[in-house]
């Protein structure tokens, strides 16, 4: 007889599969910014989906009661995640295409509390000096995986050739996953139900990532383009540059036409064209 459970975990598998299968077909691309982070990303989430689902299937384990080891498995995962989500962020949107080793270890560094709280918690040497440096690691994890989610969002909006869409998706993959997951240990007590929410966290995750792929073309439309373009008219180029919005008000101005106007500026005020210039309309 199959059970309820043994649906849900199934699911989950396939979900993780799903995630695996994207981050393979991002590692066959050529090279494309973001396309490294983006397998890590996918790798380490999709182990998230994958690992539950294989400690669940054991038949001496219980997915929930007082042993609550397995509730910490996705989110354990998803944390770790978040990390190379924020690099695909800023490299794929064009916001930093090269970011130094010894910036990308000092940001990791705080992840390394993740790993510390599971040993401590194994040898049942937690502390509450420890719990509160586990609780400001969280919230900085957590603000990466909204910066990330951020970036992807403003970045689609700003440039009209990549589709809100994606960036939506995106995000429910990063944030969507966690918020489903985070009811597991929060808020669910029977093993159905905590193998439902896992399932679903995964099939979340895995249907972020298909529809960005498929229905809003990742890493065929990406924001970087914009992006890098925009500076390289305004920062690479001899000519005066201006990059105005719908209301012509100046938003940038290049070394160029701000050495031709005598060092002038835009400031907070974002004025016009022609205010800039010294014309009307």
């Amino acid at each position: 007889m199959v059970l309820p459970v043994d649906v849900f975990l199934a699911l989950g598998l396939l979900s993780g599969g799903v995630v695996y299968w994207f981050g393979y077909r991002a590692y066959r691309l050529s090279n494309r910014l973001g396309r490294r982070s983006f397998v890590a990303f996918t790798t380490i989430l999709g182990t998230g989906c994958v690992v539950p689902a294989l400690v669940g299937f054991a038949p001496t384990f219980q997915l929930a009661g007082a042993d609550a080891t397995w509730t910490q498995l996705p989110v354990m995962f998803w944390l770790l995640s978040t990390f190379p989500w924020f690099v695909f962020a800023l490299r794929y949107t064009g916001t930093r295409t090269s970011i130094p080793t010894h910036v990308l270890a000092l940001a990791a560094l705080p992840y390394l509390a993740i790993f510390l709280e599971l040993f401590l918690s194994i040898a049942g040497l937690g502390s509450d000096l420890f719990s509160a440096v586990g609780s400001v690691v969280f919230l900085y994890i957590i603000s990466l995986a909204i910066a990330g989610t951020y970036l992807l969002l403003q970045n689609a909006y700003s440039y009209d050739h990549v589709p809100l869409g994606q960036g939506s998706t995106l995000g429910l993959t990063a944030i969507g996953s966690l918020m489903i997951w985070n009811l597991i240990s929060t808020q669910i007590t029977s093993a159905t139900a905590g193998a439902g929410a896992y399932a679903a966290g995964a099939t979340a995750a895995a249907a972020g990532v298909a529809v960005a792929w498929h229905r809003y073309d990742l890493f065929e439309s990406t924001p970087s383009i914009g992006t890098l373009g925009e500076r390289a008219l305004t920062r690479e180029t001899d000519d005066l540059m201006f990059v105005i919005d719908d209301d012509d008000r100046v938003i940038e101005i290049n070394e160029t036409a701000a050495q031709a106007l005598s060092g002038a500026r835009t400031s907070a005020t974002e004025p016009s064209v022609e205010n800039l210039l010294g014309k009307d309309s």
